[in-house]
């Protein structure tokens, strides 16, 4: 963007769109300043949160694909900015084609760039979005992290050192999603680290590194995360699900 080129522009207080016009570039293609056409309020915005005012709203269609940023991660999926009104809902069903129980807050965080194409138009006007076969980036990461057809586990696997991430806290211990594992796995307070608590444990949800100790009849894991590490890296590596 140039100084004094008319922009939409998205507005810190209520996360709408509104008319503006650059007043500053603080940094090119990253930051500018923008200044509120209706208003006389002026404050810096990212690339992401500007838009060229001829790609807003109503000319966007259902089978429209563009490019988007995400703005919050829940449970059930992310919202994301891609030029419209409101930011846009991905379900986590639309995140990936692959047949993987995925967690989004585990593959996805905010402000990640993704490329999505339109389903529907809900009553307020937001989106519905669709990741699905449109980002291979995103999918190599699910299949580091849950592959490409988890499996159940057996008694092969006692011994095995796998990565994993926290999807739930409890008194006894913590269930840990193994890579390449179809069941969660217990780790209990009894096979954590000292330097571990629950609380940094869920708080910091992972990547972790453990060891599978026992395998019961069902296919449910025992691990422990004692003599292994912390398994403390940012992402799961390409060998993850072994």
């Amino acid at each position: 963007w140039n100084e004094g080129e008319e922009v939409l522009a998205r507005y810190s207080d209520d996360n709408r769109w509104y008319r503006a016009v650059i007043s500053r570039v603080l940094v090119p293609g990253e930051k500018y300043v923008v200044r509120y056409s209706d208003y006389s309020d002026e404050e810096e915005r990212s690339e992401w949160q500007i838009k060229a005012q001829d790609t807003f709203g109503s000319n966007q269609k259902i089978g429209d694909r563009m490019k988007g940023r995400i703005t919050s991660v829940m449970p059930y999926g992310l919202f994301i900015n891609y030029g419209g009104e409101k930011d846009g809902l991905c379900h986590v069903s639309q995140i990936t084609s692959l047949p993987a129980r995925i967690d989004a807050d585990v593959v996805m965080k905010v402000d990640d760039e993704v490329t999505v194409d339109i389903l529907g138009f809900k009553d307020k006007g937001r989106a519905t979005l669709t990741m699905k076969d449109l980002n291979p980036e995103i999918d190599d990461k699910i299949r580091r992290i849950y592959g490409s057809a988890p499996r159940e586990a057996n008694s092969d696997d006692i011994g095995r050192e796998v990565y994993c991430h926290v999807t739930s806290k409890h008194d006894f211990g913590v269930f840990l999603k193994c890579a390449g594992m179809r069941r969660d796995g217990l780790c209990k307070v009894e096979e954590m680290p000292e330097e571990l608590s629950l609380e940094e444990a869920r708080d910091r949800k992972g990547p972790f590194k453990a060891k599978i100790i026992g395998v019961q009849k069902d296919g449910r894991i025992a691990l422990t995360m004692k003599g292994v590490g912390l398994g403390a890296v940012d992402e799961y590596p390409a060998e993850a699900t072994g």
